[in-house]
């Protein structure tokens, strides 16, 4: 569906025609040309919709935060002055040629960028506070100090099996039942005491 993610464009693009997919961030309307804030897990792109693209400015218009959308576009310098240092993506914009809808969404209850938000709202919309570049942020670190002692564990031989799904097939239904078993720690590691294995190393 797409051809790159929008982080990753650069002035190595320019002149490349590329397809990029990813949430509406952020979308103005400047003189009558529209710049839409493309977001996906890599990074934002500026979109720019022309009114000469008729059909793609006319989908551009509709367009609200946190649409889903799919973008045909050629990578191109920005103009002088206009260059955002703040982003990997400031020496570039994505002039538009076709512009998709996948899926619309309602008006979101807070900005993604609002640092005034109260817990209790974020807790209460907490899908779409997950997409906050700080919450995003934070899942990559709990996953990489996760991946990390994982690893220092697998250099100490230490060995994690999870066995296979088990079917049960029974007679008078026609339909398996899988049971998933427990994950089992080995090497004199019981699963719910990490000192019983610190204090080995």
């Amino acid at each position: 569906m797409r051809t790159h993610y929008c982080g990753e464009l650069n002035r190595d693009h320019i002149d490349q025609e590329v397809i990029l997919c990813g949430w509406a961030h952020r979308r103005r309307d400047h003189g009558g040309v529209i710049f839409i804030d493309l977001r996906d897990n890599k990074g934002l792109a500026q979109i720019v919709i022309d009114p000469d693209t008729k059909e793609a400015f006319s989908t551009a218009e509709s367009i609200r935060n946190e649409y889903v959308l799919k973008v045909t576009c050629k990578v191109r310098l920005r103009p002088e002055g206009t260059v955002n240092k703040n982003l990997p993506t400031g020496e570039v914009e994505m002039l538009a040629s076709t512009v998709e809808i996948l899926n619309a969404s309602l008006t979101p209850p807070f900005m993604l960028d609002d640092d005034t938000i109260t817990e209790s709202i974020r807790l209460e919309h907490r899908f779409i506070d997950l997409r906050r570049d700080q919450m995003q942020k934070n899942m990559k670190l709990r996953y990489d100090i996760s991946k990390n002692i994982r690893q220092y564990l697998i250099m100490k031989v230490l060995l994690r099996l999870k066995p296979l799904f088990l079917p049960e097939v029974h007679l008078r239904e026609p339909e398996i039942i899988w049971f998933h078993h427990a994950y089992i720690m080995v090497n004199f590691l019981h699963y719910r005491s990490p000192p019983n294995y610190l204090n080995r190393f």
